[in-house]
């Protein structure tokens, strides 16, 4: 089962309630939509019963790499009450730092990282044990874990006057989802701003492979050999890391999903651990709740079984951006 749109919608918007209430305010903060391509991956995901992914097996190589929020729970929660958990960390959050633990505070500043514009949420019934995953594009960057949105004096929307939401003072790209690691242009809010190399191009930045080496020069410098552990190699070096030219927009058919580090791993089925999406039941009990976070950008060896399952959901993804 998915959710229903009115659980997508009421998702987005609490999130966005939660944006729109940062101290200070924010000059910066996108506008947070519902995505059904992410919904459905968190929803495989949490099905897996298990929350152990990093953000290199959660990552839709070419396209963006998406944060995890996680909470595991002994009695069935509403959305509500799950999100309400990740919130309470901000009494641990002191915005510019210093001493913001990401253990501590990890979920609650994924969910006011002012450049993601999209989330999708999906739970699961394990066996008495309960799971909830919302997954979130883009991820936070681990470097802005102190001051993960431009703060203001004001009221808000200093960088987006011209899309700024007069209620919650959050900036309205209607969902407006950036790829290959590029970011929204706040002056016109309908275009993003590429990475400048030759391999992205077109309004959302859309993966090109361009020639057959990369351009940026620190692919063979710095960057080499850190595709698992830096968040922006992969974009900034896609034949290195083997993105290209399998990730490419013109790369069109389902056989080509899985990208050769993938090879001989089995392929994401229907089977899982869990017996069923979580039902909506409200419950006043939280003792038992353990809430995660892991975008801290931790190394995988080898991507395990549906790590690419957003591959799957990338063309629902798309399309539902606009």
């Amino acid at each position: 089962m998915t959710l229903t749109d009115k659980e997508l919608t009421s998702i987005a918007d609490e999130h966005n309630r939660i944006r729109s209430n940062v101290v200070p305010k924010a000059a910066n903060m996108l506008d947070m939509h519902d995505n059904q391509g992410l919904e459905t991956a968190a929803l495989r995901w949490a099905r897996r019963c298990t929350a152990d992914s990093t953000w290199y097996q959660r990552s839709t190589p070419g396209a963006f790499i998406p944060g995890q929020n996680y909470l595991f729970s002994k009695t069935p929660l509403n959305w509500t009450d799950v999100l309400a958990v990740w919130e309470a960390e901000n009494t641990s959050f002191t915005y510019g730092g210093p001493g913001n633990d990401a253990t501590r505070v990890g979920n609650y500043t994924q969910m006011i990282w002012s450049e993601t514009a999209s989330v999708g949420c999906g739970a699961a019934d394990c066996g008495g044990r309960y799971l909830y995953i919302c997954l979130y594009a883009p991820i936070l960057d681990p470097s802005k874990l102190d001051q993960p949105y431009k703060p203001t004096s004001s009221a808000g929307c200093d960088d987006c006057q011209r899309n700024c939401t007069a209620t919650t003072k959050l900036c309205d790209f209607k969902g407006l989802l950036c790829l290959g690691g590029s970011k929204v242009n706040m002056t016109t809010g309908s275009s993003c701003d590429c990475l400048a190399n030759d391999h992205y191009n077109g309004t959302i930045c859309e993966l090109k492979c361009v020639g057959t080496n990369d351009t940026d020069p620190e692919c063979f410098k710095t960057l080499r050999g850190t595709c698992s552990t830096n968040l922006t190699t992969m974009f900034r070096c896609p034949w290195m890391c083997n993105v290209c030219p399998y990730a490419a927009s013109s790369w069109g058919t389902a056989s080509n999903s899985r990208m050769p580090w993938e090879k001989d791993l089995p392929a994401c089925t229907t089977t899982t651990a869990a017996t069923s999406r979580l039902p909506n039941v409200v419950s006043s009990s939280t003792s038992d709740q353990g809430p995660g976070q892991d975008n801290s950008g931790g190394a995988a060896a080898a991507i395990s079984l549906c790590a690419l399952v957003a591959w799957a959901a990338m063309a629902v993804l798309l399309t539902d951006m606009f």
